[in-house]
């Protein structure tokens, strides 16, 4: 007899059942391999689980301009029609509107971490079982999830929530083997079903709908019903692409496209319609978005400074044409903008980014040194900057703008390269590189180009986590160092 998992998805504040919800069980491959509809992950997987907001226009338009080609094997119809039965705000007019929440699809990687360890002979309290098993050692696991989660998939440590010695119980353990995965949808009465094997197992359900994300782990076996309260509220992403206020705010030049006939198939029929009647303000900026937690209640100068960092990934050459004319000159690449077939033309040198970034923000990066030549990495060396710079000790909290200086012999020699620190990030940029969440970049870094035989490098604003720098750019400097302005510092105040 097969293994069942169902239940019925709702609304916390209401008890109002969500249909087309987007729900996904997650096990190793292992245990769902056979079965229906199983998938393993792979780097192409995605899933509806991205909330977006600030995007006007059709359908059309949001396929051509931030998924095809680069969600996987996903298909214009499927997307079609799809995005048109999660999203009820768009029944009306098949038209997304930028004051609303919508889910559409995105590259999903697989989880870091399965409850797959096998536990015995542990006595304790979940809070002993984390400090002694897991703290640390299995990445992205948090304290609350556990401590939650553990209760859900271990149904025997509900009455007292103790561990003991003569009991075997599952815990979280950093991912050992390929994860696999099976879609559902809630039908219009909120409720949804998973066939599985004849074998118990842990799972975890992932949840979303155009406003709400929910995650639970749970253990299966027989008939088992887990119901989904949807109470979670997302905070949107901003497809800062999708109107010329945000263009000008992240300092690129606004680019006004007509988006093209949209295929003609069956299932596009009424959106070739919504594709050539309407025109909307856009710049490529790919679909990166901050993660920092406290993103809307940062200073305004500190968010358009993370927006423009995030905004410049990608290659130099397509960035370069999107920036205003006055950070282009600001660039090392302007110098040689008459030569098209020089190594350095539209180059954005590490120093360019920074500066740039800084700039847009309207942060005051004018000083003596070098003559106020902002395209030095040593510019920005805490020895400079008329007392508008100061170093920051490693032990102190990481701010977005923060500075970090690398070089080679005595650390207040001349600095050899710089990056900004903007805080986590993921996402897809422009020429289509992607940053999945696990990939835990927090900072962007440029470089200038440079020959390696016949191939040029360095030819793309890319996004790197903070542990490469604080390992000296992979060990390729002998010290780094970081310095942060005072502007930003006073902010924060700190």
């Amino acid at each position: 007899m097969a293994f069942t998992l169902s239940g019925n998805v709702t609304e916390l504040s209401n008890n109002t059942p969500i249909a087309w919800a987007a729900i996904r069980l997650i096990a190793p491959y292992r245990q769902l391999q056979g079965i229906p509809g199983s998938k393993a992950f792979g780097k192409q997987s995605w899933g509806w689980s991205r909330h977006i907001t600030g995007f006007t226009g059709t359908r059309w338009q949001l396929w051509e301009r931030f998924l095809q080609q680069r969600v996987g094997d996903l298909g214009w119809g499927e997307f079609c029609d799809t995005v048109l039965a999660i999203n009820s705000a768009l029944h009306a007019t098949h038209i997304f509107d930028e004051q609303t929440s919508y889910l559409i699809p995105e590259l999903v990687q697989a989880p870091r971490f399965s409850w797959t360890r096998r536990l015995s002979g542990f006595s304790g309290t979940r809070w002993n079982c984390w400090e002694q098993l897991l703290q640390n050692r299995v990445p992205d696991l948090k304290w609350q999830y556990f401590c939650d989660n553990v209760l859900q998939v271990n149904p025997g440590l509900k009455s007292d929530h103790l561990f003991k010695s003569n009991q075997s119980y599952l815990i979280p353990e950093a991912t050992k083997e390929t994860m696999g995965y099976i879609d559902t949808w809630s039908d219009p009465n909120g409720n949804y079903y998973f066939e599985l094997g004849d074998q118990a197992m842990a799972v975890t359900i992932v949840a979303h709908s155009p406003v709400y994300s929910y995650e639970q782990a749970c253990w299966v076996e027989g008939q088992t019903v887990h119901p989904i309260v949807l109470s979670n509220k997302v905070v949107a992403d901003p497809l800062q692409s999708a109107s010329q206020t945000v263009a000008q705010e992240v300092g690129s030049k606004p680019i006004s496209s007509t988006a093209s006939s949209a295929p003609n198939t069956a299932s596009s029929t009424s959106s070739t319609s919504e594709a050539s009647s309407a025109t909307v303000v856009a710049i490529n900026n790919g679909t990166i978005r901050s993660h920092h937690p406290n993103f809307s209640q940062l200073p305004s100068q500190v968010q358009t400074l993370i927006r423009q960092a995030l905004f410049m990934l990608g290659n130099d050459s397509s960035t370069f044409d999107l920036l205003k004319p006055e950070h282009q000159r600001m660039c090392y690449g302007s110098e040689f903008i008459k030569q098209p077939s020089h190594r350095h033309y539209k180059d954005i040198v590490c120093a360019d980014l920074v500066a740039v970034a800084l700039a847009a923000a309207g942060f005051d990066i004018k000083w003596s040194a070098y003559n106020g030549n902002t395209r030095m990495a040593d510019y920005f060396h805490p020895r400079h900057g008329d007392g508008k710079l100061f170093e920051v000790s490693s032990s102190s909290h990481y701010l977005p703008g923060d500075i970090f200086l690398f070089g080679n012999g005595n650390p207040n020699s001349q600095a050899a390269h710089v990056s900004l620190y903007v805080g986590p990030f993921s996402g897809t940029d422009r020429n289509g590189y992607s940053y999945p969440s696990s990939n835990n970049c927090e900072v962007v870094d440029a470089s200038m180009d440079y020959m390696v035989g016949s191939v040029e490098k360095g030819t793309n604003v890319r996004g790197i986590p903070l542990a490469h720098c604080l390992n000296r750019q992979y060990g390729t400097f002998q010290w780094v160092r970081r310095v942060r302005l005072r502007q930003i510092a006073q902010l924060f105040g700190v």
